[in-house]
C-alpha cells in the first residue's frame, strides 16, 4: 500500500502442503519462479520437495486494493516428523449494512484444547488466520495474531497426547474499538508419531 488506508479484512492462509512436485510447473522461490529439479518428464511423490500455495488478503471496502505480500517460512523434515492440518479457507468480505458492532474489547484471548494427538510430542504452529471489523473498515494502529502459551501432556499408558494452547488477537485504532471477528488455524507439528501411525 502507497499510503494508509481503512481496513476491513486482513487473512493469512498457509494452504495444505505436500511432499510433491509437478512436471511442467514453475514453483515461487525468493524472488523468482524456477522449475523443480526432477529427473525425468514426470511429477513426483515423496521427493524431499515440499510444495504449498499460500493466499493473503488485505481489503477495505473497495472491491480491488493493489498491495505486496511476502513471507518467511521454517521447513523441518525426517521420518519422524508430522503434520496434522486441519481446513481452512479465507474468502473477501464486504461492509454489511444496519450491522451491530461486536461489543468485545479490541483484544481477544481464548484456550484451545485438542485431544487425541497422535504424537509423542506436539507443537502448535500458526499457519492461517483471518481478522476482520463486523461491519466496515476503520483505521487500524495495531493489528496481530499470536500463541500467547501452549503445553503438551501425555499420559504414558495412552498412546496420544493432549495440546493446550491459548490465542490471542488485536485489531484496534488509536481510540481502542470496535471489537473483531478472528478465526485461525493451528497446524500441529508432531515429532515421533505415537503407536507406529505416521499422520501426514
Amino acid at each position: 500500500m502507497c499510503a494508509d488506508d481503512d481496513l476491513l479484512q486482513i487473512a493469512y492462509n498457509l494452504d495444505h502442503s505436500e511432499t510433491f512436485v509437478e512436471y511442467g510447473k514453475k514453483y515461487q522461490k525468493a524472488f523468482e519462479d524456477v522449475p523443480a529439479p526432477l529427473p525425468g518428464p514426470s511429477s513426483l511423490a515423496n521427493s524431499g520437495f515440499v510444495s504449498w500455495n499460500t493466499y493473503s488478503i488485505v481489503k477495505d471496502n473497495a472491491a480491488r486494493m493493489i498491495y505486496h505480500f511476502g513471507e518467511i517460512i521454517s521447513a523441518l523434515g525426517g521420518n519422524d516428523v508430522g503434520v496434522v492440518q486441519p481446513p481452512f479457507s479465507i474468502l473477501p468480505v464486504e461492509d454489511i449494512d444496519n450491522c451491530v458492532p461486536a461489543q468485545e474489547q479490541y483484544a481477544k484471548t481464548e484456550e484451545i484444547v485438542i485431544e487425541n494427538v497422535p504424537f509423542e510430542y506436539a507443537i502448535p504452529m500458526l499457519t492461517d488466520w483471518e481478522l476482520r471489523y463486523p461491519c466496515g473498515d476503520a483505521h487500524v494502529k495495531e493489528i496481530g495474531v499470536w500463541i500467547d502459551k501452549w503445553r503438551y501432556d501425555k499420559d504414558p499408558a495412552n498412546p496420544h497426547g493432549r495440546l493446550s494452547y491459548t490465542i490471542s488477537s488485536t485489531l484496534r485504532d488509536k481510540e481502542g474499538g470496535p471489537g473483531h471477528i478472528r478465526s485461525h488455524k493451528v497446524t500441529i507439528l508432531g515429532l515421533r508419531p505415537a503407536g507406529g501411525v505416521r499422520p501426514r
